[in-house]
């Protein structure tokens, strides 16, 4: 879509981690336990996907796993990524989170940048990303059926999610990253 890319910024993507983890966790909380769930977005970029997978399965004390469905899905796509950089509002590619340490070229954001850069668009640790089995989530090139591109995760629920899953504190967070989402231009109902 043309017009996108005359608006397009990382803030899109910081907002809509937002908006994309608050959906998948309430459709985690309204499963049924041994119920599947399928995560799919139309964009590319690992902060709108495997980030808000790690995401979902961390907040959801792990009762939520990937699926392999890598025998029945019938299209040519990779596998999930489990390692990215992020690029900040100016930009500039990082490669690790925000956090006290010193400024350093492709290190954590640091000023300005750093306020919108959250740690979870960074990848897990390679042990952790090896736990998680993002090399199950699936990833659809335009080129490679000649269609759109796309993201696709299947999850299962295999127990009840822990009580804190959708707390206060978690609704706070929602709200704070919904008016930097207004900021950055997007319209982002509340949680």
């Amino acid at each position: 879509c043309p017009a996108l890319w005359k608006t397009w910024s990382p803030n899109l993507a910081f907002g809509l981690h937002a908006v994309q983890r608050r959906v998948a966790l309430r459709g985690a909380a309204l499963l049924r336990v041994g119920g599947r769930m399928v995560y799919s977005t139309c964009s590319l970029n690992p902060i709108e996907d495997e980030a808000v997978i790690v995401e979902l399965i961390r907040r959801s004390g792990g009762a939520m796993e990937l699926v392999d469905v890598s025998d029945v899905v019938p299209l040519r796509y990779t596998t999930g990524l489990s390692t990215w950089p992020v690029m900040d509002q100016e930009g500039v590619f990082h490669s690790e989170a925000p956090m006290e340490s010193s400024p350093s070229s492709g290190g954590p954001p640091q000023g300005k940048a750093s306020r919108r850069v959250r740690p979870w668009f960074f990848p897990p640790s390679p042990e952790t990303a090896a736990g998680l089995s993002l090399h199950r989530c699936l990833r659809v090139y335009p080129h490679h059926q000649d269609t759109g591109g796309f993201f696709l995760a299947v999850l299962r629920k295999t127990r009840d999610l822990p009580p804190g899953a959708r707390s206060r504190r978690l609704a706070a967070e929602a709200a704070a990253e919904g008016k930097g989402a207004q900021e950055a231009g997007m319209s982002i109902g509340k949680a």
